[in-house]
């Protein structure tokens, strides 16, 4: 047992908001899991899995789960559970983007009329203060720390952008799922 292992409950999450049928299979899906959480948090390659899991190829699986936008999925579905449980609404009100203030001007117009994004440029006065948290851009840089300590995610292993997207939606689901 490994501390990236699902807990039951987390497992039981999983299981329900992807409607995984339980049926017999050749291989435990909860174990393929475990080792795709194992991959992210360790940093480890692909073929140096501990041979406790299931075959790398096997664990690679997990690209047919992206494609099909399961990741994408979860994390709503978690985001949403975690949000309530903090009594927040299911759906953040309003869509804000912090940025720093290098983005100004007709970039932000144009995500506004895109998408419907309001970036909030938050100006440093490190200068003159010193450190001091600013806003919500706090949460922000803590996510990324927390995100960062998954060492997959410490620096760009992978060969595609496809690939290090998914490792972040995975880094962001463990992350949630401890919060249920």
């Amino acid at each position: 047992m490994y501390q990236t292992d699902l807990t039951e409950t987390e497992w039981q999450y999983i299981t329900k908001v992807l409607n995984l049928q339980e049926r017999k299979r050749k291989y435990d899906l909860r174990l393929i899991w475990n080792a795709i959480f194992y991959l992210v948090k360790t940093g480890c390659q692909w073929r140096m899995l501990p041979l406790d899991f299931s075959k790398w190829q096997l664990v690679y699986y997990y690209r047919k789960w992206a494609s099909q936008l399961d990741f994408d999925l979860l994390l709503e579905k978690l985001r949403g559970h975690v949000r309530v449980k903090r009594g927040q609404s299911m759906e953040p009100s309003v869509k804000n983007i912090l940025a720093d203030g290098g983005y100004r001007g007709e970039l932000v117009d144009n995500i506004k009329k895109k998408f419907g994004y309001v970036i909030q440029v938050v100006i440093s006065a490190y200068k003159e203060q010193g450190f001091r948290p600013i806003q919500k851009r706090w949460i922000v840089e803590r996510t990324f720390s927390w995100i960062d300590y998954n060492r997959r995610l410490c620096r760009n292993y992978e060969l595609t952008f496809d690939s290090a997207e998914e490792m972040v939606k995975l880094a962001t689901i463990r992350l949630l799922l401890r919060k249920i």
